[in-house]
């Protein structure tokens, strides 16, 4: 796959939307776990990264943690405001 194609898949627009929000990886995996994904952050970094697939269901919730934490008014586990 080459690198146009990579920049609009949804792992690849949710990592986009990360980094421009300022939210870590770790952050993410938070609040995906919370919703029930069941992948382990490093797995979850790898899928942002292309280099592991996820089952669909996985990715949803994966999907679903992102856009929980880049709307706007979304407060951490920390307690910290995140950045939208």
């Amino acid at each position: 796959m080459d690198n146009e194609v990579n920049a609009t898949t949804p792992a690849a627009l949710v990592c986009h939307a990360l980094i421009a929000a300022g939210v870590e990886v770790v952050q993410l995996w938070w609040e995906y776990v919370r919703l029930g994904g069941q992948a382990t952050a490093i797995e979850v970094e790898a899928h942002l990264r292309h280099n592991l697939w996820l089952p669909s269901d996985q990715q949803d919730l994966l999907a679903q943690a992102a856009h929980g934490l880049l709307s706007p008014g979304t407060t951490s586990q920390s307690g910290r405001r995140l950045r939208a």
